[in-house]
């Protein structure tokens, strides 16, 4: 049928959110803070987290032993999210990290002296 390519890609079913941003955000770490605690860039982390790219060993033992995740949850995380479907429940509540600029700190007003 032509002309039917199109729209059966359009149809595909997204992947989860991968088990290492759902650490990261549970944990209120942000991909360039991981990045600089394993030695990774910030762009592996984030082609780590798109599904896009598999660590080698040396970059997998740095995320095991940052985030102490399972390996089969940075390897194969389609298969660890079935195997573990209360995964993302398990981690702790965080605040969400936030993007952009920190806010400014604010000054402290010194009280007037007594005397």
């Amino acid at each position: 049928m032509p002309g039917t390519a199109g729209i059966y890609k359009e149809m595909t079913v997204p992947k989860p959110p991968h088990p290492l941003r759902l650490w990261r955000e549970a944990h209120g770490v942000s991909q360039k803070t991981l990045a600089e605690q394993t030695g990774l860039t910030q762009g592996m982390i984030s082609h780590i987290e798109l599904y896009k790219h598999v660590p080698i060993r040396h970059a997998l033992d740095a995320l095991v032993q940052v985030t102490h995740l399972h390996v089969d949850a940075i390897v194969r995380p389609d298969a660890f999210l079935d195997s573990h479907p209360g995964f993302s429940k398990s981690l702790p509540l965080s605040k969400p990290v936030r993007r952009g600029r920190p806010p400014k700190p604010t000054k402290l007003k010194r009280r007037p002296t007594r005397g």
